[in-house]
């Protein structure tokens, strides 16, 4: 019998025909249920009609006419491998059939795909367009020598299988099951099968972070494989320059904490691959490495009070890597304190620094998803530039005529300081001029001669001044002061005497000394705090002669208790110097003012026995002699005055005690 099936939606039990299940690759069973107002006694007969295609024609191929046996065996020609359709109508005694829907059964196709690990399933659905429900096949697979087991349940008509772990050439079949929901009926798909071997490697997983704990170990956390089938992590390290990879040890988890080997010196990756039951396993590779975060430089700026930072990239973190925090840590306490974020791998921090406190810090970098990887730690001690423990003018001292003698203490511990300098003082006009540098390493004690110096006229305030590391001018206020000795003998024997102050800012002054040199004979005149004195000779032969005078200030260093001796400059002191002065000019004009020609001391008889004073003009003629000091000359000769011009004295004069003093020299005489 040929007929062809109309589908119609008007049917009321058209779905009663609920399972064909394949039955040993070579019969179909099919199974049914009884539809609602059928009993034994309106029951005739079911009629099953089968076709390889799904228009048909369809040819009656089964009539049963027992009621209660709803299920026919059927052997199609050509196998199950190709298609079959099928529907069944119900007989009723009063001539209405009632016809199900068309049906066919489930054909399964096994192949690899990409590779031996991945066994592609697909298949054709029971009804060529489901309506009343969705099917659910379950995926069954039996590796050759193993037991029978569900690996998935689906409404596809497709399955990627690459959950096996056959790790050797071994036939992995595969069949459905789909159990109908109404009935519970089961139909089995056909079996195929194929050979596979399980040769994929693992998916990396995601790292999610690397940080270094106490500078001593590293802390690796990583995401799970999405692969069913990992059997272990296995942890790489690799130090640049070399290239390799060196596998470290394996994990089951997925975190590890290890003791690493000088991890805060350069940079260090770090990889974590997969290995599945069969050994298949992707190797570590640089686009899934994290690198240890290396905290390069760490650099204090106590002139700008700044701290420099400069790290390597962190490199490959997922999601991306947002920025860096940088903490610092007391590492007593634990309390960390963040410092600043940054987007760059290089930061200049703003710190105030506490001399001799340590300062310990370290970066981490961090992403949207909470992922963070920290560096080492690494500390500082801070410090700021001080003045030096001493620096100072130990002692001056003029040693001869414009040279001046400098001993200079200098602190060589003062670190702070890169640079010393001397300077000197004019103190009669306040100009001051750079003497002397020396770095701290050239002390602490230092001796050198001032020889650009006017030491019978002029005193001088020497002081010192330091550059710090940070360049800042440190001036210091301990100085030394040279002192002036003067004085004049207006009558043989009797020397009038003064000084100007002497001062050491280091040290105490404790008396002045004057110390009086005639001929090979030395003696102390003066010793006290008084700025003069008048020093008298009464043994006229001695008193005739040159006198040489020295003043000494002694000090008592005030931090090492030493004596220093300051000598002022010397003077020579003679009777004749001061008697026997002349002006260079006179003007006998009778104004008043500069009339006449003579000494210019207080003489007497008390200090003159004799005197002659003689005039010549340019051809040596005498023009004028007078035998007294108060006689002076008024520019005239025997009564007639002189032209103006330059004019040769001459004078003699004799003391008391009989000595004899002699000047010669000229004076203009002007009109």
């Amino acid at each position: 019998m040929l007929m062809i099936t109309l589908f119609s939606y008007g049917q009321t039990h058209e779905s009663f025909f609920r399972s064909l299940s394949v039955n040993g690759n070579t019969a179909i069973l099919l199974e049914w249920m009884i539809t609602d107002g059928i009993n034994s006694s309106n029951f005739v007969s079911y009629n099953i009609y089968h076709s390889e295609d799904y228009a048909g024609p369809y040819e009656y191929i089964y009539e049963g006419t027992v009621y209660n046996n709803p299920q026919f065996l059927h052997q199609p020609p050509g196998g199950t491998s190709i298609q079959h359709y099928y529907f069944i109508t119900t007989q009723q005694t009063a001539g209405d059939s009632i016809t199900s829907d068309t049906l066919t059964h489930v054909r399964l196709n096994v192949s690899r795909y990409n590779s031996n690990s991945t066994a592609r399933l697909s298949w054709n659905h029971i009804k060529d367009e489901p309506f009343l429900y969705n099917y659910q096949y379950e995926i069954h697979r039996i590796i050759e020598g193993g037991a029978d087991e569900t690996i998935a349940v689906t409404g596809d008509s497709e399955y990627y299988d690459l959950s096996f772990h056959n790790c050797t050439d071994k036939t992995i079949t595969y069949y459905l099951r789909q159990t109908d929901p109404l009935s519970t009926l089961s139909a089995l798909s056909t079996e195929d099968a194929d050979i596979f071997r399980d040769i994929t490697q693992p998916v990396i997983p995601n790292v999610k972070s690397v940080t270094v704990i106490n500078n001593s170990q590293v802390k690796i956390s990583w995401d799970s494989s999405p692969d069913t089938d990992v059997a272990e992590y296995r942890v790489y390290e690799n130090r640049p320059p070399g290239l390799d990879w060196n596998y470290l040890f394996s994990v089951f988890g997925t975190d590890t904490t290890f003791a690493g080997t000088n991890i805060c010196d350069g940079e260090i990756n770090y990889a974590v691959s997969a290995m599945d039951f069969c050994g298949n396993e992707d190797p570590p590779d640089y686009q899934f490495a994290h690198r240890v975060l290396d905290l390069e430089i760490i650099e204090p700026d106590i002139c700008d009070q700044t701290v420099f930072f400069d790290w390597s990239d962190y490199i490959n973190m997922n999601p991306p890597l947002q920025g860096y925090n940088i903490i610092e840590v007391d590492l007593n306490t634990g309390a960390e304190t963040l410092k600043a974020t940054t987007t760059n791998s290089e930061f200049t921090l703003d710190e105030s620094f506490t001399d001799g406190e340590e300062y310990c810090f370290y970066v981490e970098a961090f992403n949207s998803a909470g992922y963070s990887s920290t560096s080492c730690t690494q500390c500082i001690t801070g410090y700021i530039p001080i003045s030096p423990d001493t620096l100072s003018v130990t002692n001056i001292s003029v040693v001869a005529p414009a040279v001046i003698d400098i001993e200079w203490y200098i602190d060589a511990d003062a670190n702070e300081s890169t640079l010393y300098r001397l300077l000197r003082e004019d103190i009669s006009t306040g100009s001051q001029n750079l003497i002397r540098e020396a770095a701290p390493s050239d002390g602490p004690e230092l001796f050198f001669l001032d020889e650009n110096v006017d030491t019978d006229n002029e005193t001088y305030r020497y002081f010192s001044e330091t550059i710090d590391t940070c360049g800042n001018l440190m001036p210091y206020f301990p100085e030394a002061k040279t002192f002036l000795l003067s004085g004049q003998s207006l009558v043989p024997g009797v020397y009038d005497l003064t000084w100007s102050e002497a001062f050491n800012s280091s040290s105490t002054l404790q008396e002045y000394i004057i110390i009086r040199t005639i001929g090979s004979d030395t003696d102390t005149v003066y010793r006290g705090s008084a700025l003069s004195v008048t020093d008298q000779i009464t043994d006229p032969v001695v008193a005739a002669g040159e006198a040489e005078f020295v003043a000494l200030a002694r000090y008592i260093d005030s931090n090492t208790g030493a004596e220093h001796l300051s000598f002022s400059n010397r003077i020579t002191l003679t009777a004749e110097l001061k008697m026997l002065n002349f002006p260079n000019a006179f003007t006998p004009d009778s104004d008043g003012l500069n009339d006449t020609f003579g000494p210019i001391n207080f003489l007497n008889d008390q200090n003159v026995a004799g005197y002659k004073l003689s005039i010549y003009d340019r051809w040596g003629k005498n023009i004028y002699t007078s035998t007294s000091y108060d006689n002076r000359w008024d520019g005239t000769s025997d009564g007639s005055a002189v032209p103006a011009g330059i004019y040769v004295f001459h004078v003699v004069l004799t003391t008391p005690q009989g000595t004899e003093f002699t000047r010669r020299g000229t004076v203009a005489l002007i009109k």
